[in-house]
């Protein structure tokens, strides 16, 4: 491969005065340049297991999340207070709702199963709740609210069959409507490891066990490119251009990649991010949705595109 190129990059925002006193959780891009940054006031309520500290399902305590809404016009701030459920993940619906999803779900029974995903409206109270299965990887929705969720590898193979299709589509309802089923030579999925919705007829993933990128378009057939990156996490779609993290062990460098006739795909150059500062970008928070990639540098938030490389 060429040489690793360095791009400095100018943050589009900073969010310390809220990391202060809240605890980040995660970034989850939506659409038209909007991204949604998930805080937790206090510490979350773990469970301590072999390994680390792992979130619980469901808390014996209320607490309460803020929700940083980032637009090119500023920032909104809403409050979901008063909540006993670890929340992951964080996406706008119609009508000025929001949707809060946990990664994790229990089904004790055929109808004893945690909702781990929950609808708000803006003044953070809450109007409705349903599952969306285990071990979510990502949730991405669209104008439609249509709901995207994407499955790690408990999630497929785990006790709740929700997320064996390792990709869903539920309504706001939460009502299943799609479940991935690999047609045209491709394999089943083990672990959806990237997931990227641009608009409402479009789907874009990544998965293992092969790692190819599948494009799912509304009336069309499956498409697919086999990737060169072996275990990326995200990935930015721009056209036919491609900005994706690199596989295990180089998480914190990324490719441009441009998008053949299937199943060609080609490397165009190899990047790492330098911060405000001068200094490589390593360990940030990730997401992305259709052309854009967000990075979060401890209280820096940085915005990228694929077309900014060719």
């Amino acid at each position: 491969m060429s040489r690793v190129e360095k791009r400095q990059l100018t943050p589009i925002a900073d969010i310390s005065t809220d990391l202060a006193c809240h605890k980040l959780i995660n970034a989850n891009a939506g659409l038209d340049k909007e991204l949604y940054i998930l805080l937790h006031c206090g510490i979350p309520n773990c469970r301590k297991v072999k390994g680390g500290d792992f979130a619980k399902i469901q808390t014996e305590q209320e607490h309460d999340f803020n929700v940083l809404r980032l637009t090119p016009d500023g920032v909104e701030r809403i409050e979901i207070a008063n909540q006993t459920w670890n929340y992951h993940f964080v996406q706008p619906l119609a009508d000025e709702r929001l949707l809060l999803a946990g990664a994790r779900s229990c089904r004790r029974s055929a109808t004893d199963i945690d909702h781990n995903a929950r609808i708000f409206d803006r003044s953070g109270q809450s109007i409705g709740s349903f599952t969306i299965g285990d071990g979510v990887e990502d949730v991405q929705t669209t104008r439609d609210a249509e709901i995207w969720v994407s499955y790690f590898d408990e999630g497929v193979f785990g006790d709740e069959p929700m997320g064996a299709n390792g990709l869903n589509c539920f309504d706001p309802s939460g009502k299943l409507v799609f479940g991935y089923e690999p047609s045209g030579g491709l394999d089943h999925i083990c672990d959806c490891y990237a997931l990227n919705v641009p608009n409402d007829d479009d789907v874009w993933f990544y998965y293992y066990t092969e790692f190819r990128l599948v494009r799912l378009q509304r009336g069309q057939p499956l498409s697919w490119w086999s990737c060169p990156i072996e275990g990326s996490n995200v990935f930015a779609i721009e056209e036919d251009l491609l900005l994706m993290q690199n596989g295990y062990p180089k998480h914190d460098s990324y490719r441009i990649l441009r998008l053949g006739k299937p199943p060609q795909m080609g490397t165009l150059r190899s990047v790492r991010f330098l911060n405000d500062s001068g200094d490589c970008i390593s360990g940030a928070l990730y997401t992305a949705r259709g052309p854009y990639l967000y990075l979060l540098d401890g209280a820096r938030v940085y915005r990228v595109r694929p077309s900014e490389f060719v």
